[in-house]
């Protein structure tokens, strides 16, 4: 009697009405029957454990398939998950009232549609002539807007990040079950944990280190000579494909990430540090620049304080500066 064209997952529904099921016909023309067990009775239950009696009309919304149970004159759903409950009108209850859900009364309801703002419409008998004149009035109500809720924001990259030891926070080796398999010495012993194999899937540079017959590869330690700051920074890119660092360790990222072949680091870091640079921290990337050989961000911290001269020399990064580089800061002025 009724059919329905779903959009959201491009199936076909039949009310297969004189055997009292619904019938679903998938895009490569798959039959199966999706709710019913055959007998013409009203059941709601989940699948083919519920019963209709003689469906008739269907409109399908985003997954959920309404459907006008002509002999039990009701408005029956089935839901993605096959669950098939009645929404509107009373089995064996037979009548004309507007109301909401079972207080509502409906008299043989065929015909049924929705429209783009979720009103389910129907028709049903005609209560003022009889429910056999063939006369039938329409009717309607709002559908609930069912939804799919939206994924939860993935956690992997707190996750990951989770691993990447710092001062004060448990070791995570032994209280998260084991995760993190290795430890990165900085140049001071600070620790921070990390998975080899991610460190070795990500950079050529500890993939040969980690994969070798040397003792680094054998250990569950290796050492890294730069700061804590730039280490722990190191890793936590490797891990989660994030840039963290103090203004004091941007600098010597830019090197590590040229010594350890991360172009992609490079860059980041890069941009971060010029994108950094205030009166209050330029002295600090100067000498950061002057210490690593980072010519281009030397050059540039240079032309940035001599153009802000009155308000670097207030800040105490200033006082700092090694006499050579405040001579050829004078210079620049």
């Amino acid at each position: 009697c009724g059919v329905a064209f779903d959009h959201h997952d491009g199936c076909l529904y039949v009310a297969d009405q004189y055997n009292h099921r619904i019938r679903r016909i998938t895009p490569d023309l798959q039959v199966s029957t999706r709710a019913g067990d055959g007998q013409s009775r009203h059941l709601d239950g989940r699948a083919t454990a519920a019963s209709f009696d003689h469906p008739c009309g269907l409109a399908a919304v985003a997954g959920w398939v309404y459907v006008s149970d002509m002999n039990s004159n009701t408005i029956r759903c089935l839901s993605p998950t096959g669950d098939v409950t009645t929404v509107a009108g009373s089995p064996g209850l037979a009548g004309y009232k507007d109301n909401v859900g079972d207080k509502a009364r409906i008299i043989n309801p065929k015909h049924l549609a929705v429209n783009r703002q979720g009103a389910v419409v129907f028709s049903s008998s005609n209560p003022s002539n009889g429910p056999s004149n063939g006369e039938y009035v329409l009717r309607s109500f709002m559908a609930e807007q069912h939804t799919v809720p939206p994924p939860g924001a993935s956690t992997l990259i707190q996750d990951l990040a989770a691993l990447i030891k710092e001062e004060g926070q448990v070791d995570p080796r032994t209280e998260a079950g084991g995760v993190a398999d290795l430890t990165v010495l900085s140049a001071d012993g600070t620790p921070t944990m990390a998975l080899r194999g991610v460190l070795m899937l990500r950079s050529h540079y500890f993939r040969t280190m980690l994969d070798s017959g040397l003792k680094e590869g054998r250990s569950d330690t290796i050492n890294l000579n730069h700061s804590a700051g730039a280490v722990r920074a190191l890793i936590l890119y490797l891990h989660t494909d994030v840039l963290e660092a103090p203004d004091e360790a941007l600098v010597e990222l830019l090197e590590m990430a040229e010594m350890f072949d991360l172009p992609r680091l490079k860059a980041m870091a890069a941009q971060e540090v010029y994108s950094r640079i205030r009166p209050e921290n330029a002295c600090v990337f100067l000498l950061a620049a002057a210490q690593q050989n980072a010519a281009s961000l030397r050059e540039a911290s240079l032309v940035y304080i001599a153009n802000h001269f009155a308000s670097v020399r207030k800040h105490s990064s200033f006082e700092d500066l090694p006499k050579e580089l405040l001579l050829e800061l004078m210079m620049c002025i």
